[in-house]
């Protein structure tokens, strides 16, 4: 007889409490009180890969989605919202429109969106956004996030001092949390990344690379999987009817860095997109959902009408430039069986879980 672990318990107690829910509608009506029933739905996704299995080792798990999984939260959105672009979205929310109608967007610019995405879509005729990293497009190399958590996975993998050696590394570096925080490394290889990443501004988390560059070997065909798209690539989207936005020149988390840093990310990032493939950029995806008010104001500066976050948090001063997208990947929907839950999905489209979760950015400094 084998016994239960912990994680089936919690997946079973949250898919049967999701099944309650959604059987006796309650879901529709904490949708109505949060508001979220009445306003516009947004899916958010990072990469589309043909096997999560296979692909979970060397990547972020977060930022994954199968095919199989994409098709089947989109067919479930699809027979309950009108799937239109970003930019008729934003028409929408401006005339407070209460039709169901849900925008697809993709972050950060990955190839395998083109090359695994981009064909479904195009099958079943959902329009969608991608918010590229501009620095980042045609070239071979990851997002600095992905090159991060690679590093220190493997040396997590490789070395049982791994967090010994990067609290080492960080004292040796004589570098200090943006906020003036004191600093303690989590216990596992994702926490210790997002840790990272929310602490220490760009020029910290370069330097931090750059030096377990030297420490740790990483095979090139793992970080092949996870290179963005070219510029032809995003020009053929956007021929299709796909909206392109801005995700930063480079991935910054915004409120850690300087105005002078932050108003040449917004408005570095829509120029170039405009001059590599025409039109005017509308639309900014802020990176780890990451936004307080004063960044919020320097995206309005740049020129950008909307602006989407990854939490349902959204500034009273900016409601256009802090709209909510509900972030999907393999696991997000899945049931205690371990296959697509459709209450669950329910229980994610109309905000139940946000009333108990609690953001875990804080937007108002």
């Amino acid at each position: 007889m084998t016994t239960m672990t912990l994680p089936s318990v919690r997946g079973l107690v949250k898919t049967s409490a999701a099944r309650a829910v959604s059987w006796s509608r309650a879901d529709r009506l904490i949708g109505a009180v949060t508001g979220l029933r009445h306003r516009p739905l947004v899916l958010g996704y990072h990469r589309v890969v043909e096997d999560f299995a296979a692909s979970v080792e060397s990547a972020i798990p977060a930022n994954l989605t199968s095919i199989r999984m994409l098709e089947q939260q989109l067919d479930w959105v699809g027979r309950r919202f009108r799937f239109v672009t970003l930019d008729e979205l934003g028409e929408r929310v401006e005339r407070r429109d209460a039709e169901p109608v849900a925008a697809v967007t993709f972050d950060d610019g990955y190839r395998d969106v083109y090359e695994v995405a981009f064909p479904v879509l195009s099958r079943k005729g959902i329009p969608a956004a991608v918010f590229v990293i501009t620095e980042m497009v045609g070239t071979l190399r990851p997002p600095r996030c992905d090159r991060l958590y690679v590093l220190v996975a493997r040396a997590f993998s490789r070395r049982p001092s791994a967090r010994a050696m990067l609290a080492g590394l960080i004292e040796k570096l004589e570098l200090h949390a943006a906020d003036g925080r004191g600093f303690a490394l989590p216990e596992t290889a994702l926490a210790t990344t997002v840790h990272l990443l929310r602490t220490f501004p760009r020029v910290a988390i370069e330097r931090i690379i750059e030096s377990l560059e030297t420490e740790v070997d990483v095979p090139g065909d793992v970080t092949r999987r996870m290179l963005p798209m070219t510029w032809d690539m995003l020009a053929a989207m956007k021929a299709a009817g796909t909206v392109i936005g801005s995700h930063t020149r480079r991935h910054l988390l915004l409120p850690l860095e300087q105005p002078d840093v932050i108003a040449d990310e917004l408005s570095g990032a829509r120029a170039e997109i405009e001059r590599r493939l025409g039109g005017t950029v509308r639309h900014f995806a802020y990176p780890d959902g990451q936004f307080n008010r004063a960044s919020a104001a320097a995206v309005a500066a740049a020129g950008y009408r909307f602006a989407f976050t990854t939490c349902s948090y959204r500034d009273p001063e900016f409601p256009l430039l802090t709209h909510p997208r509900l972030m999907l990947w393999e696991r997000a929907s899945l049931g205690a069986s371990g296959e697509f839950s459709p209450a669950i999905m329910s229980c994610l489209a109309h905000g139940v879980f946000e009333v108990v979760r609690r953001c875990e950015h804080e937007h108002r400094g």
